[in-house]
């Protein structure tokens, strides 16, 4: 089953048979964008959703920093009454947070080498 979402730019697919996770206030799930075809991470608020628009304001801010990669880019967002869905990037493996979850600590030579790019920038 999927939902349509039309954002500030553009038109979506949400597939509430896939599911990403959840988390204290939302839902992530996987979709599309309609036009360009580009996979997406949905995240459905429908807690404390003022919160949650404070929150994408700041993500909009800090997305139009092209060149700051430590934090995820908020594509494009939807706002009712009741309820709010952030458009973020669909990373096919998901966060480092997952990857340490599903594989264990990170080895020194992964440590390193992911210290030398933040250090790079």
């Amino acid at each position: 089953m999927s939902v349509v979402i039309i954002g500030k730019h553009d038109e979506y697919k949400l597939y509430k048979d896939k599911k990403l996770g959840k988390g204290g206030f939302a839902t992530v799930f996987k979709g599309i964008n309609t036009r360009t075809k580009e996979e997406v991470a949905i995240k459905h608020i429908t807690e404390r959703v003022d919160y949650g628009l404070r929150e994408a304001k700041k993500m909009e801010e800090l997305s139009k920093d092209r060149d700051n990669i430590y934090t995820v880019k908020l594509l494009d967002y939807k706002k009712s009454s009741k309820e709010l869905f952030l458009i973020l990037p669909y990373y096919e493996h998901g966060s480092l947070q997952d990857y340490i979850q599903k594989n264990g600590k990170l080895s020194l030579e992964m440590n390193c080498s992911m210290f030398g790019l933040f250090a790079s920038r």
